[in-house]
Formats: C-alpha cells, sequence, structure tokens
C-alpha cells in the first residue's frame, strides 16, 4: 500500500508547472490512498452491474401474440433478450410457430434473416472490442437486443421501453467511465502520459451521470409513463429530467466552490495573523 510520501512525491511530479484548474484537479484525483481508490471504484462497478440487473428483471407486461405482421412480433419477441443469436432465434421459432397465421413458412432460417433486419443486439457493459457481436455470452459485457424501429413495439408499452433503453445507455456511459479510471489509476506511474490519463479519465467521470442520478430519472421517468406516451414525448420527458439533474450538479458544485473560496479564505486570514503575531513577538 503507498504511503502518504509516496502519494505527494505523485501529486508534484503531475503538477510541475501546473497552476489553477489543472492542479486542483490533480489535488482531487491524488486524495488518499491509490489503491484504496481502486476498490471503491470496482465496488461502483459491481453496483452498476447490480443496479442493471435489477432493471433488467423489472420486466415489461407484454403479450405474447401476433402483432400484425411478422417482423412486429419478432421485434416485440426479441426486445431485452439477452441471448446469443442462435439461441433467440430458437426460442423465437418456437413461439412464432404457435402464434404466426401462417406457421409453415416459419423456419429458423425465415428466422434469423428476421431477427438480424429487425433487432441489434447492444452492448451495455464492460467493452470488447474482441467479443463476437451475435454469439458472445460474457455476462460482463451486458447484451441486450433491442428493435431498431421501436414503433414496430406495441404503443402501450412503447414509451416505458424507451425510459429503460435511456436507462441502460446511462449505465453504461458510467460503467465505460469508472473502468476507464480504474484502468488509468493501474498504470505505472513512470508511464509519460500517467497523469494526463488520469485528468481525462476523470472528466469522463464528471460527465457520466451516477448511480443515484440515474435511479432518480427513472423513478421519475415511471411516474410519468402512460399508455398512450408517444415516441416523441418520452424523449421530451428525458430530456426535461436530465435538465433537471444538470441543474441540480450545477448549484452543487457551485456551492462546495464557495465553500472551497470560503475556507481558502479562512485559511489565509489565520495565516497573516500567525505571522503577525510571530512578529510581535519578535519586537517584544
Amino acid at each position: 500500500m503507498a504511503d502518504a510520501g509516496e502519494g505527494d512525491a505523485r501529486k508534484t511530479k503531475c503538477q510541475g508547472g501546473s497552476t489553477g484548474k489543472r492542479k486542483r484537479k490533480l489535488e482531487h484525483l491524488f486524495a488518499g490512498d491509490k489503491e484504496t481508490r481502486i476498490e471503491a471504484f470496482e465496488k461502483e462497478l459491481e453496483a452498476l452491474f447490480g443496479y442493471y440487473k435489477e432493471v433488467k428483471n423489472q420486466k415489461v407486461g407484454v403479450d405474447v401474440r401476433y402483432y400484425g405482421s411478422r417482423n412486429a412480433t419478432v421485434g416485440v419477441l426479441l426486445e431485452e433478450s439477452e441471448f446469443p443469436l442462435a439461441r433467440l432465434v430458437d426460442e423465437i421459432h418456437d413461439t412464432l410457430k404457435k402464434v404466426d397465421p401462417d406457421p409453415v413458412t416459419v423456419t429458423h432460417a425465415t428466422v434469423k434473416s428476421c431477427v438480424i433486419s429487425v433487432g441489434q443486439r447492444l452492448m451495455y457493459g464492460v467493452t470488447n472490442d474482441d467479443a463476437d457481436i451475435l454469439e458472445d455470452h460474457s455476462e460482463s459485457c451486458l447484451w441486450c437486443w433491442e428493435t431498431r424501429d421501436v414503433k414496430l413495439i406495441p404503443a402501450s408499452a412503447r414509451g416505458l421501453f424507451i425510459f429503460r433503453r435511456t436507462c441502460r445507455s446511462m449505465i453504461h456511459e458510467r460503467i465505460t467511465a469508472v473502468s476507464e479510471m480504474i484502468s488509468s489509476l493501474k498504470k505505472p506511474e513512470s508511464e509519460q502520459n500517467y497523469c494526463d490519463g488520469l485528468i481525462e479519465a476523470s472528466a469522463e467521470l464528471d460527465k457520466a451521470y451516477s448511480e443515484e442520478d440515474i435511479r432518480f430519472l427513472m423513478d421519475s421517468l415511471m411516474q410519468k409513463n402512460s399508455v398512450d406516451m408517444t415516441q416523441a414525448k418520452a424523449k421530451q420527458e428525458v430530456k426535461s429530467i436530465l435538465q433537471q439533474l444538470d441543474r441540480h450538479k450545477r448549484e452543487v458544485k457551485k456551492g462546495n466552490k464557495s465553500m472551497d473560496n470560503e475556507l481558502q479564505g479562512k485559511t489565509l486570514l489565520v495565516g497573516v495573523y500567525l505571522a503577525q503575531q510571530q512578529i510581535w513577538d519578535t519586537i517584544r
């Protein structure tokens, strides 16, 4: 475990000729023990995965039936599935055989073609560029199928699915930012761009909404959800609540800055007072 002296040495090395905002950012990044900070970020990452699964397990109630076209029916059946393509095709094939008005034409080949055309498989966990998008089943990737055209989803559930997509996207942004911060902290401090990497990772972390913010967003959206929620209205509700969150974050940041300035002012006054006392003691 690194001691305080090592932390100060890292901070001094990174600060160099830095001034103002960069210096304050570095002081924040090097506050506390490095291993402790990594452990805290890893716990946050674990909590984000837990929240993703919590939301996922709150299933949206949509009837399993034929929705006027095969594409629309497949779109409903694939929405929010985490299965690899092969397993998803098997599942949808078996269901379509029961609900499609022309079951004879339902084959694995036609279902696979329809799934790839109608849906897309997205990664909401830790990014892995080497993963097979259609067949990978790594838990850390948090795979999720989504219908490309949300209008294929029944109007009664469309708004709710849009809200959940927004939630997943925000969780992914936070997971990515936290993962990058952990990676930056774990890099050798001897690397030339070590400090710049920390600052960049910290900036991305500041931009990504926290789990607390995302929970607030989802709770607020759930209160506004209705069976007649259109796509445009759903997006407007998301935008409105995010604006509220952003205003709150700015106010908190402004308040913290005022407190820091006040503390610095008091520290300066104490320093002046002690210096004066030393002068008077010398005169006496």
